[in-house]
Protein backbone atom coordinates (compact mmCIF):
# COMPACT_ATOMS: atom_id res chain seq x y z
CA UNK A 1 0.00 0.00 0.00
CA UNK A 2 1.15 3.44 -0.93
CA UNK A 3 1.87 6.36 1.69
CA UNK A 4 1.77 8.29 -1.41
CA UNK A 5 -1.34 10.87 -0.63
CA UNK A 6 -1.18 12.89 -3.58
CA UNK A 7 -3.16 13.31 -7.43
CA UNK A 8 -0.35 12.87 -9.71
CA UNK A 9 -0.83 15.06 -12.56
CA UNK A 10 1.43 13.98 -15.95
CA UNK A 11 1.79 16.75 -18.44
CA UNK A 12 3.98 16.43 -21.80
CA UNK A 13 5.09 19.84 -23.46
CA UNK A 14 4.99 20.24 -27.13
CA UNK A 15 8.23 18.75 -27.31
CA UNK A 16 7.24 15.62 -26.06
CA UNK A 17 8.71 15.43 -22.49
CA UNK A 18 6.95 14.55 -19.27
CA UNK A 19 6.41 16.28 -16.87
CA UNK A 20 4.44 16.00 -13.19
CA UNK A 21 3.35 17.79 -10.40
CA UNK A 22 1.44 16.94 -6.76
CA UNK A 23 -1.53 18.35 -5.27
CA UNK A 24 -3.66 17.13 -2.43
CA UNK A 25 -6.66 18.32 -4.50
CA UNK A 26 -5.96 18.65 -8.36
CA UNK A 27 -9.15 21.70 -8.90
CA UNK A 28 -6.81 24.02 -7.15
CA UNK A 29 -4.59 24.24 -9.77
CA UNK A 30 -6.40 25.26 -13.00
CA UNK A 31 -4.14 27.15 -14.38
CA UNK A 32 -1.62 24.44 -14.60
CA UNK A 33 -3.53 22.08 -16.34
CA UNK A 34 -3.39 23.17 -20.04
CA UNK A 35 -0.44 20.06 -21.11
CA UNK A 36 -2.13 17.31 -19.00
CA UNK A 37 -2.98 13.89 -20.25
CA UNK A 38 -3.90 12.14 -17.23
CA UNK A 39 -4.13 12.20 -13.36
CA UNK A 40 -3.44 9.82 -10.87
CA UNK A 41 -5.52 8.87 -8.37
CA UNK A 42 -3.99 9.19 -5.07
CA UNK A 43 -2.38 6.01 -3.05
CA UNK A 44 -2.17 4.15 -6.83
CA UNK A 45 1.51 4.25 -6.61
CA UNK A 46 3.58 0.80 -6.08
CA UNK A 47 6.57 0.57 -3.57
CA UNK A 48 9.47 -0.72 -5.39
CA UNK A 49 9.47 -3.92 -2.96
CA UNK A 50 6.32 -4.85 -4.66
CA UNK A 51 7.54 -3.67 -8.01
CA UNK A 52 10.73 -6.35 -7.80
CA UNK A 53 7.55 -9.29 -7.47
CA UNK A 54 6.69 -8.11 -10.57
CA UNK A 55 7.53 -10.43 -14.12
CA UNK A 56 9.90 -8.26 -16.53
CA UNK A 57 7.44 -9.37 -19.24
CA UNK A 58 4.33 -7.22 -17.74
CA UNK A 59 3.52 -5.04 -20.70
CA UNK A 60 1.22 -1.80 -19.94
CA UNK A 61 1.98 1.60 -19.30
CA UNK A 62 4.72 1.75 -16.93
CA UNK A 63 5.50 5.43 -15.31
CA UNK A 64 7.62 6.75 -13.40
CA UNK A 65 7.63 10.42 -11.81
CA UNK A 66 11.12 11.34 -10.58
CA UNK A 67 12.93 14.37 -7.87
CA UNK A 68 16.20 14.81 -9.64
CA UNK A 69 19.36 15.90 -8.37
CA UNK A 70 18.62 19.19 -10.58
CA UNK A 71 15.44 19.42 -8.79
CA UNK A 72 13.61 19.11 -11.60
CA UNK A 73 10.62 17.32 -11.48
CA UNK A 74 10.47 14.53 -14.88
CA UNK A 75 8.47 11.82 -15.89
CA UNK A 76 9.05 8.59 -17.66
CA UNK A 77 7.39 5.88 -19.41
CA UNK A 78 7.97 2.28 -19.83
CA UNK A 79 6.49 -0.73 -22.31
CA UNK A 80 6.93 -3.13 -20.39
CA UNK A 81 8.67 -4.00 -16.16
CA UNK A 82 11.68 -4.99 -18.14
CA UNK A 83 12.53 -2.04 -19.74
CA UNK A 84 11.76 0.00 -16.30
CA UNK A 85 13.89 -2.24 -14.12
CA UNK A 86 16.92 -1.74 -17.15
CA UNK A 87 16.37 1.96 -16.20
CA UNK A 88 15.93 1.62 -12.39
CA UNK A 89 19.60 1.87 -11.44
CA UNK A 90 19.55 5.37 -13.63
CA UNK A 91 16.91 6.39 -12.09
CA UNK A 92 17.92 6.05 -8.80
CA UNK A 93 21.39 7.44 -9.26
CA UNK A 94 19.79 10.62 -11.02
CA UNK A 95 17.31 10.84 -8.42
CA UNK A 96 17.59 13.84 -5.36
CA UNK A 97 17.80 11.76 -1.89
CA UNK A 98 15.02 14.00 0.32
CA UNK A 99 16.61 14.55 3.52
CA UNK A 100 16.15 11.13 5.96
CA UNK A 101 13.87 9.68 3.15
CA UNK A 102 14.86 6.72 1.65
CA UNK A 103 16.22 7.71 -2.34
CA UNK A 104 13.09 5.30 -3.69
CA UNK A 105 10.73 7.93 -2.10
CA UNK A 106 12.01 10.00 -5.06
CA UNK A 107 11.49 7.63 -7.94
CA UNK A 108 7.46 7.04 -7.35
CA UNK A 109 6.20 4.11 -9.52
CA UNK A 110 2.76 4.01 -11.40
CA UNK A 111 2.00 0.32 -12.87
CA UNK A 112 -0.25 -0.02 -15.64
CA UNK A 113 -3.06 -0.89 -13.05
CA UNK A 114 -2.68 2.69 -11.10
CA UNK A 115 -6.21 4.46 -11.13
CA UNK A 116 -6.29 7.49 -13.25
CA UNK A 117 -8.89 10.18 -12.10
CA UNK A 118 -11.87 9.97 -14.66
CA UNK A 119 -11.36 12.87 -17.81
CA UNK A 120 -14.64 14.36 -17.18
CA UNK A 121 -13.54 15.26 -13.75
CA UNK A 122 -10.81 17.28 -14.62
CA UNK A 123 -10.74 17.76 -19.02
CA UNK A 124 -12.75 20.66 -18.65
CA UNK A 125 -11.01 22.45 -16.04
CA UNK A 126 -7.98 22.27 -18.70
CA UNK A 127 -10.13 23.62 -21.65
CA UNK A 128 -10.59 26.75 -19.77
CA UNK A 129 -7.39 27.50 -19.02
CA UNK A 130 -6.16 27.57 -22.87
Amino acid sequence: MSAHDFYTIVQQNKQGELGFFEAVDFGEFEEYMKDTIRIYEKNTDISHQQFAQVPNNVEGLWFVATLNKKEQLAGYEFRTAGELRAQMPTLLNEALKYKDCHIEHSVIIYPPTARLVKESMWRHKSKTCL
